[in-house]
């Protein structure tokens, strides 16, 4: 315990945190008598200061660990349901096939897919690579076979906003053959188990490459890709004989 020592005229002033001591060099008997009786050791030094320490830590420890390890949803399967959302697009008009134009960008709602046989498949990023030469484009070339079998939408869907996925579909052709929408805030991807970190790559957080048939909001086909840099089981051919 720290005290105070002021030296004034011959005498020695001791400040504790409780009590005040003036005594003169020659009490100091008196003066360990009563520091001896003093509570200040006690009050300031409690037992359960070390284990109380530990227990701040340990309770700091695992906030920091649930955050950093925060739980993911497992991803859909074959059966479930979908989770509800509400995504949001820019609904094809003849006008939108100027670049000048951008749209107005409205809600999707999976309600609406309620009675219905869809194909919803994701990418990581409008404008990459991979989702520009190899995915989305078969869609668009196939669409006409995807709807011939009972398919009555197709959505392409990332975590880019509405008007980056207009322009992105524009560019590629999507028009009124595959709708682009968008899960900006990934909420619907995230309950749906369908995310990835791609940090690593400049990417942050993502939605997977994955493809989904869902009949009346039930999962028929699932194929998420075990490297979002490639195509397969997400691919339309992939998806074609599953209908």
């Amino acid at each position: 315990m720290a005290m105070l020592l002021n030296r004034s005229m011959g005498s020695r002033t001791l400040v504790s945190p409780l009590r005040t001591l003036t005594t003169t060099r020659s009490s100091s008997t008196n003066l360990l008598s009563q520091l001896q009786h003093q509570p200040v050791y006690q009050a300031y030094c409690p037992k359960s200061y070390h284990s109380s320490r530990t227990t701040s830590q340990t309770i700091f420890q695992t906030r920091a660990q649930s955050t950093t390890t925060s739980s993911k949803k497992m991803p859909l399967k074959v059966g479930d349901t979908i989770p509800s959302g509400t995504f949001s697009y820019i609904p094809y008009t003849p006008e939108l096939s100027s670049p000048t134009v951008c749209g107005n960008a409205i809600d999707l709602k999976t309600d609406q897919w309620k009675g219905k046989k869809i194909v919803l498949f994701g990418v990581p990023g409008a404008f990459t690579k991979t989702c520009s030469a190899n995915h989305l484009p078969a869609y668009v070339k196939k669409a006409g076979e995807l709807k011939s079998k009972g398919i009555s939408g197709i959505y392409c869907i990332a975590s880019n906003d509405a008007f980056v996925m207009s322009g992105w579909g524009r560019l590629l052709g999507s028009n009124e053959h595959v709708e682009m929408i968008s899960d900006s805030t990934l909420k619907w991807l995230e309950e749906a188990g369908l995310t990835v970190d791609l940090s690593a790559h400049g990417l942050g957080k993502r939605g997977t490459r994955f493809a989904l048939v869902i009949d009346d909001l039930k999962v028929t086909y699932v194929g998420i890709e075990e490297s979002p840099g490639s195509v397969s089981v997400s691919g339309v051919d992939a998806v074609l004989p599953k209908l």
